[in-house]
């Protein structure tokens, strides 16, 4: 996705039931930079949800992970 707010692409990639990452691009096909971690251990799969972030400049960025009891949305907010 793009984000607005960071001027960046951004991907988000998971690790089979352990990390939950995103890089950042000038590029929509990369090459992708760094790797920022949001969480360890919360579950399986990502997804990304921007059309939830408030003033759609993707500052703030809502993210959900799930197990088999269910799936939780986790809050991400950029302070760049």
């Amino acid at each position: 996705m793009y984000s607005n707010y960071l001027r960046k692409y951004l991907l988000f990639t998971g690790a089979y039931g352990t990390y939950r990452n995103f890089y950042t691009s000038d590029t929509p096909y990369g090459p992708c930079n760094g790797r920022y971690i949001l969480a360890i251990n919360i579950g399986y799969g990502i997804n990304v949800h921007p059309q939830f972030s408030p003033g759609g400049d993707h500052r703030i960025l809502y993210v959900s992970s799930g197990t088999q009891d269910g799936i939780t949305m986790y809050k991400v907010e950029f302070k760049y």
